[in-house]
Parts: C-alpha cells; sequence; structure tokens
C-alpha cells in the first residue's frame, strides 16, 4: 500500500535499487561458493593423486612379486621327479625287461629243443633258426617299440614343459612386471560398436572390403595368441594398410584436387554395381583415373604402392582385352576414357550412390590384409576367354581380379570417410600394436633366459637314458642271436652231412636206376625207331599202288626184322655191367661221409690200412675194461691210450692238448696230415665251411674239445670293427698293407746306400719339416724330445700324443723322395712308425673295450634302478649238447653203414637175374612175325584200288544237269523284270501330267503322296528283284559246289584212320572237282552281267522321279503366291499371329500384376486390422510395431501402384470416356511416412519399401487397337515387299495382299476388336479389379462394415497405432528410470528408520538426530523435486508425441484422400454390350446420414 500512489517509474526505481541490492548478496554468494567448491576439489584431487599413485606402485610391486613366483615355480617344477624320472618311463622299462625275460625263455627252450634231437635234421634245425630269426625280429621290434615308446614319453615331457613355458609366458604377460600391457579390448570394443551400428550398413556395402578388415583387426586383438610376432606382425600391417588412406583428402584439399577421388568412388561404385558386360567400358575409365591420382604429390607412400599395384592389374586387364578383341583401337579407346572419366566426374561428382548423410561415419571393410595384397586369380587369366569375332560377342573379364581391385581401391578411398574420432582410435592402436611388441620381445627374451637352460638339461637327460638304454638291448640282443645262431648253424652244419650223405646214397640209387633206365631208354629208343621203320614199310605196303612197290616194301620188312633180333643180346650185356659197378659207389661214398663227419665233429677219422689194429686194440681196452669194472679205454703207465681205441671213446677225452696219432701220444704224423688236407674235393666242402672247426691239417684223433667250441660260439658277433673309428681303422689297414711292401722312398735309400760316389746334398736353411700340419686351432706342433716326453705324464702325455696323431701329414712316395737329407727321411720313416703305432695300440684298445662292452651291466635310470636285463644261453647246457651229439652220431653212423653194405650186394644179385629173364622172354615173342606180314598186309590192298574210279564220273554227270536248269530259270524272271520297268515309267508320266489341273494344297499334295508311294513300291520291287536274282549267283551256284565238297569230305584217307583212298587217289578226284567248278564259276559271271543291266534299267526308271519333283515345285510355287501359304509366303502372316499373342499375353500379364497388387492390398489391410484389434502387447501388434517399412507407408506406395496400373489399362483398353477429370499422376506427399525415425532408419525404411512394392515390367501398346493395327499394317508391308521380291506384284489384289489374307486380318480384327471379343474380356476384367479395389477402399463408407477395414482407414490406424506404441514407450521408459531411483529412495528411507532408535530421544544424541532428520528432509525434497521433474517430463514428452502425431495424421489423411480422388472407379469406366444404360441415382447426404442412424440402430438390437 505504501507505494500504491507512487507513478510507475518511481516503483521502477525503487524496486531496480533493491534488485541491484539483491544482486550483488547473490553474486558475492556465488562467489565465495566457487571458491570453496574449487578448494574442496583441489584437495580432493590431491587426495585422489596420492592414492592412485601410492596404488601404482603397490601394483607394480605385486606385479613384480607375481612374476617371479611364477619363473620360481616354472623351475621348480621342471626339476620335479616327474620330468627328471617318470612314473610312465619307469613302467615301460619293467614292462620291456619282463617282456624280454620271456623271450628268453623261448629262446633256451628252442636251444633245448636243439639238444633233443636224437640226430639232426636240416628242416627242423631250420625251424628253429627261423624261431631264432623271429626272436630277433622280435627284440629288435621290442627294442624300437621301446625306443618309440622312450620317444612318446620325451615328445610327451617336452611338449607339456613347452607347454608349460607358453603358460609362463602368457602369465607373465598378464602381470606385465616388466612393461605395461596396452588396452587392446576397449579399442576391439570400439571397433565392434562401429561394426554394428546399423546406420553404417549402407557405407559398409560401398566401402569395399573395409568391413572385414575392421571386423579381423577386431577378432586378431582378442585373440589370446597376440604376445606372439606371427599374429601381431599381420594385424599391424593390415592397420597401416587402412591408416595410409586416411590423409588422401587433405592432400587432395590442399592441391585443389578432391574431385579427383569423388570421381574414382563413383567410378568404382558403378564397377561394383555392374554386370559382366558392362565392366569392359568401365575398366580404361578406372585405370585413367588411377593414373591421374599417382601424379598427385605428397601421397602416402604405402598409399602409392597399393595404387601402383592397382595400377599394374588393370593395365593387365586392358591388355587382355586389347589382345582378345584383336589390339584394335588402342590409342582411341584411352582417350576416350579419359573424357569419359571426366564427364563422369562432373556429373557425378556431388553425389554418392548408395549413401544418405549419416553414412560417411562408420568404418569401411577391405577384403582384410589378405585382399590388400594383389589378386592371384591373374595366374587364370584368358583361360576362358574366347577371339572376339564381331556382332554381339564380348571377350571374357577376370571378374575376380576385376572385383579383388575394386575391393581394394574402394577401401582406400573410403577408409577417410571414418568418422574423426574413430580415425584417431584407429592411430591411438597403431602405438599400442608397437608398445604390444614391446610387451612381447621383454618377455620372450625372460621366458628364453629362464626356460632355456632347464629345457635342454631335460632334453639331454632323457636323450641320456634312452641312448644308453637302447645302446645296451641292441648290443646283448646281436649277442645273444649271434651265439643262437652259432649253436644252430653248427647242429645245420651236422644235420646238412647227415642229410647229404642220406642225398648222396639215393643220388647213387637213382643214377644207377638212371643207367639202368638209360639203358633201357635207349634200347627202347633204338627198338622203337626200328619198329617204326618196320610200320612204315608194312603201311607202304598196304598203300602200294602196284607190284612193284608192293615187292620192294616187303623186302625192307624181313630185313629190319633181323636188325631187332641182335639189338636184345647187345642191351643185355650193358645193364649187367652197369649193375655190378653200383656196390662199389656205396663204398666210396660211406668212407668220404665219415671224412666229413668227423672233421665237422673235430675229429680225425681212422686209416682204412688201421682198421685191424684198431679192432684188436678195441678188443683189448673191452677185455680190460671189463677186468677193472670200467667201459672206457684205460690209459697205460706209460700216459699213452691203447692204439686204435673206438671212436666213442675218444669222445670223452675233451682235451685241448697234442692230437694223439697212433701209439705215440703228442706226435703228429705229417704225411697222414697232408695225404688228409690234399683229399679230393668233394661236395661236402661247401656244407663244412659253413661252421668251422679246425683251422690245421690233423691226423685222426680229437682236435677240439666242446668247452673250446663253446668259447668261441660264446664270443661277441664278428665286425666289431664297425662300432670303431672307422677312419682310424682305415688308416691302420693302410699302414699294415705299406709295412709289408716298403716304399719307394725306402728302396730308393737302398740304392743310395749302394751308391757311395755320389755325396748328399746339405740341407737348406729355410728348409721346413713337412710331416706336421696344425691342429684344429691352427697352432703348429711341436715335436718334443724323448727327455721332455719322459717328463709328462698323465693326461698331458696323453693330449701329446693325441695331438701328435692328429697333426702328423702322411707325405706320398714323391714326398719322401723329395726330403732334402737321409737323416730326414730316416726321420719321417721313424716318426711314421710310431704314429702307426698308435693308432694300432688305439685301435686295439678301442677293439677291446667294445668287446667288453658286451659284457658290461645294464644301464640305471636317475635313481638308480635297472633299465633292462642282460641274457645269454647257457654254455654248460651247450657243452653237454655237443658231448651227446658226438656220440650219436659215430654210433649211428657205423650202424647204418653195415645195413647198407649188405643191401646194394644183395640188389645187385637181384638185378642180374632179372635182366637173364628178359632176354629170353623177347627172343621168344619176335620170331612169329615174319609169316604175319605176308598174310595179313600183302593180299589185301590188292583188291581195293577197282572202285573208286566209278564215282567220281557219276558225279560230274549229275552237277552239270542240275546247273543246265538253274540258267533257264534265270533267263525267265529277267525278261519278266526288264518289262515292269517300262510299266514303271509310263505310271509315272501320266501322274505328271496331272499337276497343274490341282487347284488347293491339299490336292497337290495327294498327288506328290501318290508319286512318292509309288516311287517307294517301284523301289521295293526293285531290291526284291536283285534278291531273287541274287539266288542264281550265290545260293544255287554254292549248293553245286557244296555237293562236291561234300564228296571230297566223304572221300576218307588212310591217315583218317577211317578210308582206304591213297594221297594221290585223293590228289587225282579232287583236279577232276576243280575242272567241274570253273564251268559253274562261268555260268555264275554270266548271270552277273546280266544282273548288272537290269539295275542300270531300275535307275534309269527311277529317275523319272526328278522329272516329277521339279514339275511339282513349279505348281506348288504357282499355289502359293495364289494364296500367300507356304513356309516362305506365309512367313508375314505367322508373323503376325506371333504379334498378336505377344499382345494378348502382355495384355493377361498386366491384369495378373493388378491382382497381385490388390491382393498384397487387401492382406494388408487385413493383418492391419487384426494386429489392432488384438491390442497393447499383443504379438500381433508388436509386430507391425517392428514392422519396416511401416503399414501406412507401404499401403500408400501400393494404392499409388494400383492407382497408375488402372489408369495404365484403361487407356490401353479404351475404357473411360472421360479420362481427363481423373489426375491419376497428380504428386502425392511422402511426408509423414516413417514417425520419429533418424536418417539412417528413413534410408533403410525407403530401401525395404522399396524392396516390398513390386515393380512393374510389362510393356503395353498406347491401345489395344492401335496395337491390331500396326500389327495389321507390317502384314501387309512384308507381304507386299516379299511379292515384290519375288517379281510375282501383279498376284496382289487391289488392297495389296492376297484374298486369302485379307480374310484372315479381318477375322483376327474381329476377334479382338469386336462385341465380345478379347478387349471386353479385359474390360469385363478391369471392371471387376475396379469393383475390387473400391470394396478394399471402402467406397462406400455407409453402411459401415464392422468386418472391413479400408485401405485409408488402416493408414490412419496404423499411423494412430505407431503414435500410440511411441507414446506408452516412452512413458514406460520414464517410468522404469524413475522406479529405479524410487528403489533408492526406499531403500535409504528404510536405512533412516532403521536408524531411528529411542536412545536418540536423549539430550546427548540431538547431534545425532538432528542429522538423521537433515538426511531424510533432504531424501523427501530430492523425491519431491524428483517427482515434479517426472511429470513436468511426461507432460511435455507426451505434448511433443501429440503434437508429431497431429502433423502426420494431418500429412496421411491428405495424402489418403488425394490417391482416393484419383483412382479410377466404376462410375469411370464405360459401358459393355448387355450393360443397361440407366445411370444409377446418388443418395443425398441426408439420406446418407439416415441410412447410417438405422444401420446403427439395428446394430444396437
Amino acid at each position: 500500500m505504501g507505494v500504491a500512489y507512487m507513478p510507475g517509474t518511481e516503483i521502477e526505481r525503487l524496486v531496480e535499487e533493491q534488485a541491484f541490492e539483491l544482486n550483488t548478496v547473490i553474486v558475492l554468494n556465488r562467489k565465495s561458493h566457487a571458491e570453496l567448491l574449487a578448494l574442496m576439489e583441489k584437495q580432493h584431487v590431491l587426495v585422489c593423486m596420492d592414492a592412485r599413485v601410492s596404488w601404482e606402485a603397490r601394483q607394480k610391486a605385486w606385479r613384480k612379486l607375481r612374476h617371479d613366483h611364477a619363473i620360481d615355480m616354472f623351475q621348480e617344477e621342471l626339476g620335479s621327479k616327474a620330468y627328471t624320472n617318470p612314473p610312465a618311463r619307469i613302467e615301460l622299462f619293467r614292462k620291456a625287461e619282463e617282456a624280454q625275460q620271456a623271450r628268453q625263455a623261448e629262446r633256451t627252450a628252442h636251444m633245448a629243443k636243439l639238444g633233443d634231437m636224437t640226430l639232426p635234421e636240416s628242416a627242423v634245425v631250420s625251424e628253429l633258426l627261423a624261431e631264432f630269426e623271429k626272436l630277433n625280429g622280435r627284440e629288435g621290434t621290442a627294442i624300437d617299440e621301446l625306443l618309440a615308446g622312450i620317444e612318446d614319453i620325451r615328445t610327451t615331457q617336452v611338449a607339456n614343459a613347452e607347454q608349460r613355458r607358453e603358460s609362463l609366458r602368457a602369465e607373465l604377460h598378464e602381470y606385465g612386471a616388466l612393461e605395461p600391457e596396452p588396452d587392446l579390448g576397449s579399442v576391439a570394443t570400439q571397433i565392434d560398436a562401429v561394426l554394428t551400428d546399423s546406420s553404417l550398413d549402407a557405407f559398409f556395402r560401398g566401402a569395399g572390403g573395409l568391413k572385414h578388415a575392421l571386423k579381423e583387426i577386431s577378432t586378431e586383438l582378442r585373440h589370446p595368441d597376440l604376445i606372439y610376432a606371427r599374429l601381431l606382425s599381420p594385424t599391424i600391417k593390415g592397420l597401416q594398410n587402412l591408416l595410409c588412406g586416411l590423409g588422401l583428402p587433405e592432400v587432395l584439399e590442399v592441391q585443389g584436387k578432391a574431385t579427383m577421388r569423388e570421381s574414382l568412388c563413383n567410378t568404382l561404385e558403378r564397377l561394383r554395381l555392374a554386370s559382366k558386360s558392362d565392366v569392359i567400358p568401365i575398366i580404361p575409365i578406372l585405370l585413367a583415373q588411377v593414373n591421374e591420382l599417382l601424379t598427385v604429390k605428397e601421397l602416402d607412400p604405402l598409399l602409392q604402392h597399393y595404387l601402383g599395384e592397382a595400377k599394374e592389374d588393370l593395365e593387365s586387364l586392358v591388355r587382355d582385352l586389347d589382345i582378345m578383341t584383336g589390339g584394335g583401337g588402342g590409342g582411341g579407346s584411352e582417350s576416350r576414357s579419359g573424357s569419359d572419366s571426366r564427364s563422369h566426374g562432373g556429373r557425378t561428382g556431388t553425389s554418392r550412390t548408395g549413401t544418405g548423410a549419416g553414412s560417411r561415419k562408420g568404418s569401411a571393410s577391405t577384403v582384410g590384409r589378405k585382399s590388400i595384397a594383389r589378386s592371384n586369380s591373374r595366374s587364370s587369366r584368358g583361360g576362358g576367354a574366347a577371339h572376339s569375332g564381331g556382332g554381339w560377342e564380348q571377350p571374357e573379364v577376370n571378374m575376380l581380379e576385376v572385383r579383388s581391385v575394386q575391393k581394394r581401391l574402394m577401401m582406400l578411398m573410403q577408409v577417410s570417410e571414418l568418422d574423426k574420432i574413430f580415425q584417431e582410435t584407429l592411430s591411438e592402436l597403431l602405438v599400442m600394436l608397437r608398445q604390444k611388441e614391446v610387451c612381447n620381445s621383454i618377455v620372450d627374451q625372460v621366458v628364453a633366459d629362464e626356460c632355456t637352460a632347464p629345457l635342454d638339461a631335460r632334453k639331454a637327460e632323457q636323450v641320456e637314458v634312452a641312448d644308453n638304454v637302447i645302446r645296451f638291448l641292441e648290443r646283448n640282443t646281436s649277442h645273444v642271436h649271434e651265439v643262437s645262431v652259432r649253436l644252430g648253424t653248427f647242429y645245420l652244419c651236422v644235420a646238412k652231412i647227415l642229410e647229404m650223405h642220406s642225398k648222396h646214397d639215393i643220388e647213387l640209387d637213382e643214377k644207377t636206376e638212371e643207367e639202368l633206365d638209360d639203358s633201357v631208354d635207349r634200347f627202347k629208343t633204338a627198338d622203337d625207331q626200328r619198329t617204326a621203320d618196320i610200320g612204315h614199310w608194312e603201311n607202304a605196303l598196304r598203300l602200294a599202288a602196284g607190284d612193284e612197290d608192293l615187292e620192294i616194301a616187303y623186302n625192307q620188312v624181313i630185313k629190319l626184322l633181323a636188325e631187332v633180333q641182335e639189338s636184345y643180346y647187345a642191351y643185355h650185356k650193358d645193364a649187367t655191367e652197369c649193375a655190378e659197378a653200383h656196390p662199389q659207389r656205396v663204398f666210396a661214398e660211406a668212407a668220404s661221409f665219415m671224412e666229413k663227419l668227423c672233421e665237422s665233429l673235430g675229429m680225425v677219422p681212422q686209416p682204412a690200412e688201421e682198421a685191424a689194429e684198431a679192432v684188436a686194440a678195441a678188443e683189448e681196452a673191452a677185455r680190460l675194461a671189463a677186468s677193472l669194472g670200467s667201459n672206457k679205454p684205460q690209459v697205460g703207465a706209460d700216459g699213452r691210450l691203447p692204439v686204435g681205441a673206438e671212436v666213442e671213446m675218444l669222445l670223452d677225452l675233451n682235451q685241448d692238448g697234442p692230437i694223439r696219432d697212433g701209439p705215440d701220444v703228442g706226435v703228429v704224423d705229417t704225411d697222414k696230415a697232408l695225404a688228409f688236407a690234399d683229399r679230393e674235393a668233394h661236395p661236402w666242402a661247401s656244407i663244412v665251411g659253413v661252421f668251422k672247426l679246425s683251422d690245421s691239417a690233423l691226423s685222426y684223433g680229437m682236435t677240439k674239445s666242446c668247452e673250446l667250441i663253446v668259447e668261441n660260439m660264446l664270443e661277441p658277433p664278428d665286425g666289431l670293427e664297425e662300432e670303431g673309428d672307422e677312419e682310424d681303422e682305415g688308416e691302420g689297414a693302410q699302414e699294415d698293407e705299406e709295412e709289408e711292401t716298403p716304399a719307394e722312398g725306402e728302396a730308393d735309400e737302398a740304392g743310395e746306400a749302394d751308391e757311395n760316389e755320389e755325396e748328399e746334398e746339405p740341407e737348406p736353411e729355410d728348409w721346413e719339416v713337412p710331416w706336421w700340419q696344425p691342429d684344429e686351432s691352427g697352432e703348429p706342433f711341436v715335436s718334443l724330445a724323448e727327455e721332455d716326453m719322459a717328463a709328462l705324464a698323465g693326461p698331458a702325455l696323453a693330449d701329446y700324443v693325441e695331438r701328435k696323431m692328429a697333426c702328423f701329414k702322411k707325405l706320398t712316395a714323391e714326398e719322401v723322395e723329395e726330403l732334402p737329407t737321409k737323416a730326414r727321411r730316416a726321420e719321417y720313416k721313424t716318426i711314421k712308425s710310431e704314429v702307426r703305432d698308435i693308432r694300432r695300440a688305439k685301435r686295439a684298445s678301442q677293439m677291446e673295450a667294445i668287446r667288453m662292452s658286451y659284457f658290461s651291466e645294464p644301464p640305471v635310470d636317475g635313481d638308480g634302478n635297472s633299465c633292462c636285463s642282460r641274457v645269454m644261453l647257457p654254455s654248460d647246457g651247450m657243452v653237454t649238447m655237443l658231448e651227446m651229439l658226438r656220440f650219436t652220431l659215430v654210433s649211428d653212423s657205423e650202424t647204418k653203414h653195415a645195413a647198407r653194405t649188405k643191401e646194394v650186394t644183395e640188389l645187385c644179385g637181384e638185378r642180374k637175374d632179372v635182366l637173364t629173364e628178359e632176354l629170353e622172354t623177347r627172343l621168344r615173342l619176335h620170331w612169329p612175325k615174319k609169316g604175319r606180314v605176308e598174310t595179313r598186309i600183302r593180299q589185301v590192298r590188292e583188291g581195293q584200288l577197282i572202285a573208286h574210279r566209278q564215282r567220281a564220273e557219276r558225279h560230274v554227270r549229275a552237277v552239270n544237269q542240275k546247273n543246265s536248269a538253274h540258267q533257264r530259270e534265270f533267263d525267265s524272271l529277267v525278261a519278266q523284270y526288264g518289262e515292269r520297268c517300262e510299266f514303271y515309267k509310263r505310271s509315272l508320266e501320266d501322274l505328271e501330267a496331272t499337276l497343274p489341273a490341282q487347284e488347293s494344297l491339299a490336292a497337290l499334295q495327294g498327288v506328290e503322296g501318290k508319286c512318292r508311294k509309288m516311287v517307294a513300291g517301284f523301289k521295293d520291287e526293285c531290291e526284291e528283284a536283285l534278291d531273287d536274282l541274287t539266288r542264281f549267283t550265290e545260293t544255287e551256284p554254292h549248293k553245286l559246289h557244296a555237293l562236291s565238297m561234300h564228296l571230297i569230305d566223304a572221300t576218307y584217307t588212310f591217315e583218317s584212320g577211317e578210308g582206304d583212298y591213297s594221297q594221290q587217289e585223293e590228289a587225282d578226284l579232287r583236279a577232276h572237282l576243280e575242272v567241274l567248278d570253273k564251268s559253274i564259276d562261268a555260268a555264275v559271271a554270266t548271270r552277273v552281267a546280266a544282273i548288272d543291266a537290269l539295275a542300270e534299267r531300275q535307275v534309269t526308271a527311277i529317275g523319272v522321279e526328278a522329272e516329277f519333283v521339279k514339275a511339282f515345285k513349279s505348281s506348288l510355287q504357282e499355289l502359293s503366291l495364289r494364296e500367300a501359304i507356304g513356309m516362305k509366303y506365309g512367313a508375314p502372316r505367322r508373323n503376325a499371329q506371333e504379334r498378336l499373342r505377344t499382345e494378348q499375353t502382355c495384355d493377361q500379364n498386366s491384369k495378373l500384376f493388378l491382382d497381385g497388387l490388390l491382393d498384397q492390398l487387401e492382406d494388408l489391410c487385413v493383418s492391419t486390422r487384426t494386429a489392432i484389434q488384438a491390442g497393447e502387447g499383443s504379438k500381433a501388434l508388436e509386430a507391425l510395431m517392428a514392422a519396416t517399412p511401416p503399414r501406412a507407408a507401404l499401403l500408400r506406395e501400393l494404392l499409388l501402384a494400383v492407382r497408375s496400373l488402372v489408369m495404365r489399362r484403361a487407356e490401353y483398353l479404351e475404357f473411360m470416356p472421360a479420362p481427363e477429370r481423373i489426375d491419376s499422376a497428380a504428386p502425392v506427399s511422402k511426408a509423414g511416412y516413417f514417425l520419429n525415425a533418424s536418417k539412417s532408419e528413413i534410408a533403410a525404411g525407403n530401401s525395404a519399401l522399396k524392396a516390398a512394392v513390386p515393380a512393374y515390367t510389362v510393356t503395353l501398346a498406347p491401345t489395344m487397337a492401335a496395337a491390331i493395327d500396326q500389327l495389321e499394317e507390317r502384314c501387309r508391308s512384308e507381304t507386299r515387299k516379299l511379292y515384290e521380291d519375288e517379281g510375282r506384284p501383279e498376284l496382289l489384289g487391289p488392297e495389296g495382299v492376297p484374298d486369302a489374307l485379307k480374310e484372315w486380318l479381318a477375322k483376327s480384327r474381329d476377334d479382338v476388336l469386336a462385341p465380345l471379343g478379347v478387349r471386353d474380356t479385359s474390360r469385363a476384367a478391369l471392371r471387376e479389379q475396379v469393383t475390387r479395389l473400391e470394396r478394399i477402399i471402402a467406397k462406400t463408407p455407409v453402411p459401415v462394415d464392422p468386418n472391413w477395414t479400408g485401405a485409408p482407414a488402416a493408414c490412419l490406424e496404423d499411423c494412430t497405432a505407431h503414435a500410440h506404441h511411441a507414446a506408452m514407450r516412452s512413458i514406460e521408459l520414464i517410468e522404469s528410470r524413475f522406479q529405479a531411483q524410487r528403489a533408492v529412495w526406499d531403500a535409504a528411507r528404510a536405512k533412516h528408520e532403521a536408524a531411528l532408535r529411542p536412545q536418540m530421544g536423549r539430550p546427548d544424541a540431538a547431534a545425532e538426530r538432528e542429522a538423521l532428520m537433515a538426511a531424510e528432509k533432504a531424501r523427501c525434497d530430492e523425491v519431491k523435486a524428483a517427482v515434479k521433474a517426472v511429470r513436468s517430463t511426461l507432460i511435455d514428452g507426451q505434448l511433443n508425441h501429440a503434437a508429431s502425431f497431429v502433423s502426420t495424421l494431418r500429412d496421411q489423411t491428405s495424402a489418403v484422400l488425394l490417391i482416393v480422388d484419383t483412382l479410377v472407379l466404376s462410375d469411370d469406366l464405360g459401358y459393355l454390350p448387355g450393360d443397361e444404360m440407366i445411370e444409377k441415382k446418388r443418395k443425398s447426404l441426408k439420406r446418407l446420414k439416415k441410412a447410417q442412424r438405422r444401420a446403427s440402430a439395428e446394430a444396437g438390437r
């Protein structure tokens, strides 16, 4: 009230003062508040920084601790028993040892089988040797398996250790104690976000392979193998390939060449969308643009490299295209490509195909780092290309390489279109990858330093154990196998001696039998020959043609019978001598066998002249043994054995002392030994040599004991030197050879010693010793004097000796001769001898070490346990086996020899008796043969020769009669067929005369058919006639020849065994028949000539057909010209028919396309109604809301397509009386298609909308009547041109076409355009489609159809549903956020209520109570403010949604009304025949409302 009286200006002044004071206070308060906040924030930053620094220090210490602990754990694990002595290897050695003992048991069992044999058999021994070989093979297999098992265990251990090393590497990378690891996962997440951005899909499609490259980089950034260079280096390379194109726009912009990149992008886009046939003209344009871009300065070097590769590929493609097209116009094409590229760039430089404004922010993808390289498809370029020969053909293009170049270049051009922030991210990623390389190198070095030594130590231990075990097993196996083979070979040698003796006995028996058989064979051969000669002459006697031949044959038979009798006596004499020689050979074989057997058993056979003395000595020894109670010969007081003791007594001596000879024990009889050594060679030698038991010529007695034989068997295998130093062995052998053969230098020295006249030249001062060479380190060798060498001892002396042996250089004979003095040559010889002795001693030591290694103990593992066992055959058992073998063999051999002697003696006597009896039998059977020749052969032949001649004469007479009858029948048939030819010619000429009189094509073709039938019939008659006449040249003559052949076949000679004709008689009969066959062949030749003449007459008659055909073609052409028919003159009519059918097909396709649009429109209306009726939350409505494009937009596009197509069909069918009243091309705004959508969603919706509405591709004429006029006019012009070209225009009627074609054109026009024709049928169909369209759009809104929603209504309902759905989603989103905050507030309230305890009522708790109350009040204030904010946000959001909905509804309503107003309805169409011309009266608005009220009332009732 105090200022009510003041004027307004005064009040304003007062208010201004108060406001200024208030503002000053507020500004000061805010300034203080800001200073306070700044101080607090500064203090907060300091505290956070201290905490962060402390945390980083603790984190670094923790990382280092974990780093060291991981390395210690790795080394501790590699030093454990699991790696030094794995349990798997222990178990493997145990199983291998068990298997080794089992095989040794089998080997011992086989040895026992050898000892169990009474007499060795080679087959059994060979089987046992084979078993030994199998056992050896199994041993080798077991060793290989053991080695493989050890290797598997070692491989597993190494793999486990390496895997543990790699896990350590990954663990060290995880800690990053020595170098911080970059955060590559976050960058991969950013790349994935760009790749999954749907707004960039259009950009990715046009950016080559950029998306794929980014996807690969993202995948590799997450790959665990990024700690290795094999994956990190390609990742860096791929990222560099992308980054090289980022600076291209700035470089071009600075130089004013920005349009170059845009032109190149447009060309690449054209190349991407082009088909194979459209690629060829684009490639030169692209090449020119790349060349132009390469001229720009300051480009990235890597980008220049890839542009250069693309240029080479494009040039190669252009060269291939030039080659395939003939190479013409090269220069012109280049100039044209340049101009095309400029015009293209100027025309399309401001737009980008397929991308919107927001689609330039994404990433693009090339084919990846693999596709940034040049295409590998160049090798196949031109493989399927064909040379263009002109016309429509084009050369083949290598589309793989074209696409590769396009993707590479498009990636390089479009990578700069990425978002700037994302480009910076990629650049930072390259730095992070470089940091990753540093981390990898540091960790790799740590792993190499800490892990290499333990891994190498474990590997060396594994290899050493495996080598020791395998080497021991191989030596032990070869040793025991060699002993087994030696034992078996010894038995095999003895068995083969026994078997060879048996074989020789059998061979002697067989040889005697063979000799007897040979004697018999020789006798039988000669006897058979004589018998054959007798048979020959007896046969000649049977085949004799006269008395002279009979007499000669008879005399020869008598002479041969006398010779047979003399041969019987000669055979008896030879066979008897052979039978008497058999016993002598058997005795000689027995003596040779005993020599070989004794030699193999280590004994010498007793000479034959001492056999009697040996028998006496044996009897005396037996007597003495009986008297002393022993069955063995005893040694006398003089220490000598009895002379000639039996062999089985000597077998028990088994001594290694001197061999006993006769009564003088220990004395060798040289003469007997030489005689034994020089014995005659025998087949036994090859068998005895298998296992040599004796090295010197000895007299009979014992040569080796069984213990000595076994000791030799148990020696290591031969060839031990192969395991020694091969080089030393070779040198030692060569030195031994040189020692035996004096060197040339020594011979020269001897010669020089003899020449005392010559004086030796002095040694040169600068001469150097040539036999010493530097050692491996290059230091020269200095030879020590004897006193200096004596001072050396132990390792020093050994090293000096080794170095001396290694540095000694052997001189050739020429070099020794060139030594300056004798002293030097002697010195060289001494040193050479010393080196040779050193090497021999070294080699002997090595050989002894190798020999002793066969008897060494098995190796042990790391725990001292034996890895395997050493096995060998028992020596005592082998000695026992050999002793038993000696006794058994000698006893058995003597017993068999006595039985053999008795057997062969008795066999000889039996053979003599048989031969004598055989001689007597043959003589008794031979004497009666002479009388049988006279009575049974000679007298029979004389009566067989008379009846053969008359048979041949009868046959010749019968064949001549039949041939004459055939000739008469043939002549009659030839005459008949000639008359038939003349009749055919006359008939065909008469038929030809009727052709000009025919008036139609059918009549003309009927005459032609008669001609063809007549010609076919006559040809068949000709073939039948020739076939019939051929019977007289082939069948009948063949029968006559067959009669002669049958006669020959029925003539049997003596040789066949069934006849009585001789060869001469048969030859004479064949000569007579050949003359008869020649007469038949002459008649056949005459008939063939007659048939050829008849065939020529038939060909002449058939030739008349050509004249008929010529006349027929002339008549046919005349008829075709008159009637316009036929293949040539009927072509215009056929073309017109084809065009008419094509036009009708296009009309039908257009109708079907309109039906499809109406079906789609009707389905959309039904589905929209169903989804909206389902209500909020239903799946149908959710699907409707998520549909792309929106249903309203799709309905509007379909209505526009239906409007355009109905109008086009009505115009085509001329079915609209007033088409100007409807503006079917009226533009309709497309605003409001997409409600609250982003630009990318709008672009995607437009693409989906274009794909959802089918494109109309049917081509129609302006009208159907115009199409009929056009095809009729074209038919007339083609017909006129055809007749004028033929020079027959006078045949055309007054209208320019033949009358028949004129009638056909008129009929075709009536069928299409006349009432109830094709056009009226299409009009009726169009009316039905328009009626259906009226129902779809609900043309009659009153009364309302409760079961149908029209297309306009569906559009509006869809917009309403989308607006409601968006509003509800907005409300739900705001409510969900508020509910989340409310949960926090409720939790705070519950916390405050829990904190409100009764104790807070005390005075001393006032501060705590006040603080709790203040906190609760602050929470309440926050809730109230949030409620107000949410309410305001909801109201504002709903208002915005309402405004957007009103705008969209206005656009949709106006667009739908405009579309409905411009639709062609049934009222706009014309009338069809049968329609009643009564205009339907339209209802007024008042009547329509009244009808609507009635319908509502009825529905209510």
